[in-house]
């Protein structure tokens, strides 16, 4: 009974997730309700293809240890193991490929629900049931690097199970059994090992941080450390068979590229880390920037816990600490290469974005309870200064957010809980809503060709090109074959 308990509030952040996002999705007429796709990018010139074989995997057609597509026939496991390996994927790969459209919105539309829905499961966990939870999960669903990397759905794995990875965490560090650590450690890895490891970077942070901002503990360090690393060693030992093809891949595809000279500080990417309000871009090519919104409540409070009076100096230290290694590593080249598996992440920047947003999530709900008017004041003060010199929002945008962060400041200070949770949740919705409708309603998925198919239609316009005799006084190139040739370094 008490653990039917514990999972029904989660449960309802799920459905109350599920039925908002349906509301942007229908209002934006992306599908199943209209005919928008959110195919845009990678995620529609390659993951699509992917999740095309991994039907026929799943349906008895192909092979998951060998594919003829992969090069001149070799392993999907690789492929499987970074793109494909999300269980919900697994089970949305039973529908036809002529649903594809279908699939990924439900795969997008239920990872980010199931994200409330675990970080609800987090909190209660931690902190004990509070109302205030709601937002503050739903702010972890609808949050930038959610938003941002929508397009990116084996990413989303990794907000839907990081909060049970630190869940487990807690349950160590209360002295009970590392079996729920182990489980979560196993099925994160499983989802997707890229997203996966960043958490547990991240998880050793959190115990790190725990320790050294509370007095009491109910175990030694030295025991959650045993029990950390053993419960980490099994959840990877068990995936053993889809890590070790992948990382001799990763390790293949690092080995053949140029070394390349990179500076050892960024000032592009630390500017960039001030991007914790409404309004994240979706496509997100070429910029370095941080995706840390989680919404204007949770920000409002991280800046105030600094001036709350209640709040002992050492938790301070220990935050502020915190905040520096985070800008740390977005600025110093070699710790943010370390987050990701030590090489530069072109294209879509900043991936460990969500451990961030977590963190500040769990810092705001670890200052609700010691809140009080002038420490309001103080963070929403800090907040405002911070939208003064962001960099890459309008006029009208900071004017619009300005006024979000007045008011929340003083519902806050008046107490108005259920205005407070209306406009919050006002705020979020905006926020997501505005993220979709950045789309590129040109660049979208409008029907599937194999491989195959692409490949026969390359060698018929070779063909085509080959067959024009050069006339006098013009030259006829072959532009594909010329790339081809310096790319080969012919």
């Amino acid at each position: 009974m008490h653990r039917l308990r514990s999972i029904r509030r989660p449960f309802f952040a799920f459905l109350g997730a599920a039925v908002l996002l349906c509301g942007i999705f229908a209002a934006l007429g992306f599908v199943p309700f209209g005919g928008r796709s959110l195919l845009i990018n990678d995620l529609n010139i390659q993951y699509v293809e992917y999740l095309k074989y991994l039907h026929t995997v799943v349906t008895g057609q192909n092979s998951l240890t060998y594919a003829q597509a992969a090069g001149m026939g070799g392993s999907f496991i690789p492929i499987f193991s970074y793109y494909c390996s999300s269980p919900l994927q697994l089970l949305l790969a039973l529908l036809p490929n002529e649903a594809i459209l279908l699939s990924v919105s439900l795969a997008t539309l239920l990872k980010l629900s199931l994200s409330c829905g675990t970080m609800m499961f987090y909190l209660e966990d931690r902190f004990g049931p509070r109302q205030v939870h709601g937002l503050f999960a739903l702010g972890y669903a609808l949050s930038g690097a959610a938003l941002a990397y929508s397009q990116c759905l084996m990413w989303l794995d990794g907000l839907v199970w990081l909060p049970m990875v630190l869940s487990g965490i807690e349950q160590i560090l209360r002295g009970k059994s590392a079996k729920g650590f182990t489980l979560a450690v196993a099925v994160s890895v499983f989802s997707n090992y890229y997203t996966a490891i960043m958490g547990l970077m991240f998880a050793c942070l959190m115990v790190l941080t725990r320790y050294f901002s509370e007095d009491q503990h109910a175990v030694s360090f030295w025991t959650v450390l045993k029990k950390g690393i053993l419960g980490m060693a099994i959840g990877l030992a068990c995936n053993g068979w889809l890590l070790m093809p992948s990382f001799l891949s990763v390790i293949n595809n690092r080995l053949a590229q140029p070394a390349e000279a990179l500076p050892l500080f960024s000032f592009a990417r630390l500017a960039g880390l001030n991007n914790a309000f409404p309004g994240v871009p979706a496509v997100t090519l070429g910029q370095e920037i941080t995706f840390d919104y989680a919404g204007l409540l949770c920000l409002i409070l991280v800046f105030s816990s600094f001036f709350q009076r209640l709040r002992s100096n050492r938790k301070k230290l220990v935050d502020s600490l915190t905040l520096l290694f985070f800008a740390a590593s977005v600025f110093f080249t070699p710790l943010y290469k370390l987050w990701h598996f030590l090489s530069m992440p072109y294209g879509f920047p900043t991936r460990f974005s969500f451990v961030i947003v977590f963190w500040l999530i769990a810092a705001a709900a670890d200052a609700w309870d010691t809140r009080g008017r002038k420490s309001l004041a103080c963070g929403a003060l800090g907040v405002l200064l911070l939208l003064v010199v962001n960099g890459t929002m309008t006029l009208p945008a900071k004017l619009i957010t300005a006024g979000f962060i007045a008011g929340i400041t003083a519902l806050l200070s008046l107490g108005f809980q259920k205005v407070l949770a209306v406009t919050v949740a006002a705020e979020l919705t905006f926020a997501g809503a505005a993220t979709f409708i950045s789309l590129d309603r040109d660049n979208v998925y409008d029907g599937y060709a194999s491989a195959q198919t692409v490949l026969d239609y390359q060698n018929e316009v070779r063909t085509a090109l080959a067959s024009f005799a050069s006339e006098p006084g013009y030259r006829i190139e072959n532009w594909s074959a010329r790339n081809t040739k310096r790319r080969s370094g012919l």
